[in-house]
């Protein structure tokens, strides 16, 4: 992985496919300790009708993947599932990248917000999804809730 953050530029959002799973599997573990999804419930949200994975990857090809991230579509807003960056990549760029395709997307498809649920120990994401934009709506069980919206 050496030298990622010079060659982070030239990455590409694409589709999650069932080969990149070990690779998101790994982003996961290094993400989430002790609470990450295991690749079951990945592959239980990916087959919701409603429910999209996308994987940042990078032009070259012997490189790991930067990052994912797992949505649904609602009527009226996107619900952000999972999303994480490469420990290696964060703070380059790559967590803007994703959430601002998901912003592109508000536009085009008549919704107006996009939802996601954070940690409330979590504090470098809540800061991120604060510079992205992001306000705190509420608290939950499970953490904090945040949304942008347009």
């Amino acid at each position: 992985m050496g030298n990622l953050k010079e060659r982070q530029s030239g990455a590409n959002l694409r589709w999650l496919i069932r080969r990149d799973m070990d690779r998101v599997m790994e982003i996961e573990r290094r993400s989430f300790f002790p609470d990450q999804w295991d690749e079951a419930e990945f592959i239980t949200a990916l087959r919701n009708r409603n429910c999209i994975g996308n994987v940042l990857d990078p032009c070259n090809i012997d490189d790991d993947l930067y990052g994912f991230m797992i949505y649904e579509l609602h009527k009226d807003r996107l619900k952000i599932l999972r999303m994480a960056v490469h420990p290696e990549l964060r703070r380059t760029g790559c967590g803007a990248q994703m959430i601002q395709r998901l912003k592109d997307k508000l536009d085009q498809q008549r919704r107006y917000a996009i939802d996601i649920e954070v940690d409330e120990r979590n504090l470098a994401c809540q800061l991120f999804l604060r510079a992205m934009g992001f306000k705190a709506t509420g608290m939950s069980r499970y953490g904090i809730d945040f949304m942008y919206s347009v």
